[in-house]
């Protein structure tokens, strides 16, 4: 894996107790450029080290967070380790093997370059391998034999210098139609982006003078709108008055006792059909020349009163009981009929032979 920039702990020989080494604040920027004893063996410290994007390493750690001690153990351990890498929490090894290992320093940079001087292998204490030990004495060399410089090849034939001559020249024309095929392509692409460009454009252009006159009927609606709303605004307050008046008339003031029955006493048909009756109880509705038509299986829960004079007087009956909820009244037998059902109007006959003498209280 290639790593562009990272910093270098270099490893070096010194003499001293061993520090705690856990983070990068432990070591940088105070041990930058200096010799640090680890548990793994002596290193050379850079801060901001790093290597150039061709010098490939190899992430060796747990995938956990690490820290620059335990970058150096693993490279103490590894014999091909000639570098390691602290980054982030992960450890990264270089060798030297099949690549040059030039570092360099970014002061700006958040990695550890550590490089091994001396390597202690953690698991066998006192054993200090030197990484790059200097050479003491070396035995001398035999030089190599002298060996005769090598032969030159024969000089090609006419033929073949025409054969290769022919290639090349295959070989440029081939080269130039390609050129040619992706110049016309390029040209092709420049010339449909100007048709593009050129009639979006004339879009835009088309739209400038839309938008503007949008935004003018914008500004001449802002005012109808809030006339509108002040309107809308009336028209609430009238309509909250106006039902307030509604529910007042649907419901009367009760009036006081023993006057109600004077008030409706007069009541005529047909000038007073459809006439609101409140006794104070119970509210009634004056249906003139209809008579209540419940089947023979109810006509036993009915209450008959002989003798009621007026249409108020059976009103006042029906008022008095308190099973009463509707009745009917006939002014030519003075004959009242109380019931104890709902009174409505599709229970009442205006056909009926005797419907022309009665008058209907429904219930409201």
């Amino acid at each position: 894996m290639k790593l562009l920039r990272h910093s270098f702990l270099l490893p070096v020989f010194v003499h001293g107790a061993l520090g705690n080494y856990d983070t990068f604040n432990s070591l940088c920027p105070g041990k930058h450029g200096e010799k640090v004893s680890l548990s793994a063996g002596e290193y050379s410290v850079s801060c901001g080290g790093h290597f150039d994007w061709w010098v490939t390493g190899e992430r060796v750690d747990s995938q956990g967070t690490n820290s620059p001690e335990a970058c150096a153990r693993l490279c103490s351990l590894s014999v091909d380790c000639d570098a390691m890498i602290f980054d982030g929490g992960a450890c990264w090894e270089y060798s030297a093997q099949g690549q040059t290992l030039a570092p360099e320093s970014d002061p700006q940079g958040s990695t550890i370059l550590l490089q091994p001087i001396v390597k202690i292998n953690p698991n066998g204490p006192g054993h200090q391998t030197p990484q790059h030990p200097p050479p003491q004495n070396p035995p001398p060399q035999t030089p190599p034999p002298l060996r005769p410089p090598p032969l030159r090849p024969p000089p090609l034939t006419p033929e073949q210098l025409q054969q290769q001559l022919n290639q090349c020249i295959q070989e440029k024309d081939q080269l130039v139609r390609a050129s040619q095929q992706d110049k016309q392509a390029l040209i092709n692409e420049r010339d449909t982006c100007i048709h593009l460009r050129d009639q979006y454009k004339r879009e835009m252009d088309a739209c400038l003078p839309l938008r503007d006159q949008y935004k003018q009927e914008k500004d001449a609606c802002l005012p109808l709108r809030d006339q509108y709303k002040r309107e809308w605004d009336t028209c609430v307050s009238l309509r909250d008055q106006y039902k307030q008046d509604w529910e007042k008339s649907r419901n009367p003031p009760t009036p006081p006792p023993g006057t109600w029955k004077n008030e409706y006493a007069g009541l005529k048909c047909p000038q007073d059909n459809y006439a609101r009756i409140n006794t104070g109880t119970k509210r009634f509705q004056l249906r003139c020349k209809g008579i209540t038509t419940y089947p023979q299986s109810e006509q036993s829960k009915r209450q008959v009163f002989a003798s009621v004079k007026l249409f108020v007087d059976c009103a006042e009956l029906c008022q008095a009981d308190a099973s009463c909820r509707g009745f009917d009244w006939s002014f030519n037998n003075k004959t009242c009929t109380l019931w104890p059902f709902v009174v409505r109007e599709s229970d009442l006959s205006f056909s009926h032979p005797l419907a022309h003498t009665m008058f209907a209280g429904v219930t409201l």
